[in-house]
C-alpha cells in the first residue's frame, strides 16, 4: 500500500493533516487474520490501489464493502474522498463508523471537519474523532493531539491535553505521535522544556520500530 512520509507532512494545513491521518488509520487497521472471501477481495483491491489501478481497486473493494467488510468500506471511502466524490465517500465512512470501525469514525470526523460532508459542524466532527480516540485508535489519538495543540474545531489550545493524547498514541508505538513528541522535546513545545536527550531517545525508538516493520 502507498505510504506517507509523515516527517515531511505540512502540519500547518489542518485539512491535509486530517486526511493524512485517515490514510495512516487505514494502514493501522489492516486485519491480520482470517481469509474469508471479503478479506480476499479487500486484499486484491488494496494491491490494485497500491499500483494505481483504481478501476480494479474500486471493483474489489466495492465487493468486499457490500459484504459488510469494514476495512474495505474505509479504504473505499478514502479513495472517493481523494477523488472529491464526497457523497459516496461520506456514505461509506458513515456505514463503517456506525458499524463500529474506529478508522471509519476518524474518516467521518475529518470529512465533517473539512466541510466535505456539507456544512462544517465542529461539535459533530469532534464527537466522531474523539470516539475513535477513546477507543484506543492511535491515529485518532494523534488527531486529538493536533486538535488541542492547534486549537482546532473551535476548541482553545490546551498543551496539557495535546501532550496527553500524543503520549497515549506513542505508548502504542505509533510513530507519527512519537515523532511529534520528539519534535516537542527538541524544540520546547507543548509546554515542555527543551530536552535533546529525551528527543534522541524517542528518535531511536522510532528507528527501532521502523526497522522491525521492515523485517520479514
Amino acid at each position: 500500500m502507498k505510504t506517507i512520509n509523515y516527517t515531511k507532512m505540512s502540519f500547518g494545513n489542518w485539512k491535509s493533516l486530517l486526511l493524512a491521518l485517515c490514510f495512516l488509520s487505514i494502514l493501522f487497521s489492516l486485519p491480520t487474520t482470517g481469509m474469508a472471501d471479503p478479506k480476499s477481495d479487500y486484499e486484491k483491491g488494496s494491491k490494485a490501489y497500491q499500483r494505481d489501478d483504481l478501476v480494479t481497486a474500486i471493483d474489489y473493494l466495492g465487493s468486499a464493502a457490500k459484504a459488510d467488510y469494514k476495512p474495505a468500506m474505509v479504504l473505499l471511502a478514502y479513495i472517493y474522498d481523494k477523488a472529491e466524490d464526497n457523497k459516496t465517500a461520506l456514505a461509506w465512512y458513515k456505514k463503517a463508523a456506525n458499524g463500529g470501525s474506529m478508522a471509519g469514525a476518524l474518516g467521518l470526523g475529518q470529512m465533517i471537519a473539512s466541510g466535505n460532508a456539507g456544512k462544517i459542524d465542529n461539535k459533530k466532527a469532534f464527537k466522531w474523532i474523539s470516539l475513535a480516540a477513546k477507543n484506543n485508535h492511535p491515529p485518532a489519538m494523534t488527531a486529538m493531539g493536533f486538535i488541542y495543540s492547534k486549537g482546532e474545531l473551535g476548541l482553545p489550545i490546551d498543551n496539557k491535553k495535546a501532550l496527553s493524547w500524543f503520549q497515549k498514541a506513542a505508548d502504542k508505538s505509533y510513530t507519527p505521535a512519537m515523532f511529534e513528541l520528539s519534535s516537542s522535546y527538541r524544540l520546547g513545545r507543548l509546554g515542555l522544556r527543551k530536552d535533546p536527550k529525551k528527543a534522541a531517545e524517542i528518535d531511536q525508538a522510532i528507528k527501532n520500530i521502523v526497522k522491525m516493520q521492515k523485517e520479514p
